[in-house]
């Protein structure tokens, strides 16, 4: 289903942890992988009153990265009969990578995000903040931790959970979910939280004023109405869908505790791109999803979303 699998590497132990979920993907759907780095030239130094480069160590940086990646790709193969391609590219990263991405029509971007402790800062990090702002390719986010990635592991998914809101543009999420769901043959859960949702406009509709009065019970029935309406519409296409409406609690805590008590999850997110993720879904709701997730994420960024 998918045509191919990008996945943008910095050099880091970090950035690596988004193999082995890229590698599974790629020989469940039986597509390939391409592995890019972006070449880091060294900083220019001030020779009398002009800038002058390295040459030498231009030179040397390159030809480092470019056995990196060919090192990475050689272990690829030995794991997996999949095929596996690498391009050391030029340029600014998000320029490079989603030129390439396109050049190449990858549908699918798996990397790495902000990790803790000795990770917590490498550059790829704030890399994929601005991948998933501006990339009209759905992108997913892994967290990696503090042990060198695994390639001969292979991850699964049981489970795409996909918070919603009433919002079109959260539904958008749903199309990308059921594609990656499908591969890795996983079931689907809807969740709509109550509690995050009573002040957004897009769910206007869901409530019923009488005298300027809110009625909790007939607002919980019509956002059941609405999830099993979405749900409804994924089952016919032979989906396991699980609607599920939650009255109270922190929306980012919320979504976050019922992915982690549902066997393998994957969170699935649309955004609309602006100021970074913390404009997606349910406002800053998401940017916190995203930041305290240990699950994969999987986000979303439509063409026509301004």
């Amino acid at each position: 289903m998918y045509r191919s699998i990008l996945v943008p590497l910095d050099g880091s132990p970090a950035s690596e942890h988004a193999l082995p979920w890229a590698l599974s993907i790629a020989q469940q759907d039986g597509t390939s992988l391409h592995l890019v780095r972006v070449h880091m030239a060294p900083v220019p130094l001030m020779v009398g009153s002009e800038l002058a480069s390295d040459v030498v160590m231009d030179d040397a940086i390159r030809t480092a990265e470019s056995s990196y990646l060919n090192d990475i790709a050689k272990r690829l193969s030995a794991a997996s009969t999949i095929p596996v391609h690498h391009t050391l590219l030029e340029g600014t990263p998000i320029d490079a990578i989603q030129e390439h991405a396109k050049a190449l029509k990858n549908d699918l971007i798996v990397m790495t995000t902000h990790g803790r402790g000795a990770f917590a800062r490498f550059w790829l990090g704030s890399v994929a903040d601005k991948i998933v702002r501006h990339s009209t390719i759905p992108t997913m986010l892994i967290r990696p931790n503090e042990q060198a990635a695994d390639l001969t592991a292979r991850p699964f998914i049981q489970r795409i959970v996909i918070p919603l809101d009433g919002s079109d543009l959260a539904e958008r999420a749903i199309e990308p979910a059921i594609k990656l769901g499908k591969v890795m043959g996983a079931e689907y859960s809807l969740i709509l939280v109550l509690d995050a949702v009573e002040n957004i406009e897009a769910l206007a509709r869901l409530k019923i004023h009488e005298a300027g009065a809110w009625h909790p019970e007939a607002t919980l029935a019509k956002a059941n109405v609405y999830l099993e309406r979405v749900a409804h519409r994924m089952r016919g296409h032979s989906l396991i869908v699980h609607p599920k409406v939650i009255q109270h609690g922190s929306a980012a805590g919320t979504i976050l505790d019922y992915a982690q008590t549902h066997g393998h999850p994957v969170i699935a997110l649309a955004t609309h791109g602006r100021s970074g993720i913390k404009r997606m879904l349910l406002g800053s709701v998401a940017d916190k999803v995203v930041r305290g997730a240990t699950m994969p994420v999987l986000v979303y960024h439509p063409a026509e979303a301004t």
